[in-house]
């Protein structure tokens, strides 16, 4: 399994330092989902998705970044 962000306009693969690439085998292949959103927030780049790709057979799975959820600390939260 490889996660990777992409542009979603372009199709093109994130590199390194804002650069793109259009062939994924150059692209930089992050440790997990949570790291590739992480990454994606802090640039922060803009129009972009995370790919989950798993071989073989080839495919993907596309997610939308989502803002960092604003949870409580479990003490704020009130008692069910």
């Amino acid at each position: 399994m490889r996660v990777f962000l992409r542009k979603i306009k372009t199709g093109w693969y994130y590199s390194s330092d804002e650069r793109w690439v259009k062939d994924p085998a150059k692209a930089y292949s992050f440790q997990s989902i949570r790291e590739a959103a992480r990454m994606a927030r802090q640039q922060p780049l803009l129009d972009v998705e995370i790919v989950v790709a798993y071989f073989p057979p080839l495919s993907e799975i596309t997610l939308p970044i989502l803002p960092e959820p604003n949870v409580p600390p479990k003490h704020d939260q009130p008692e069910a």
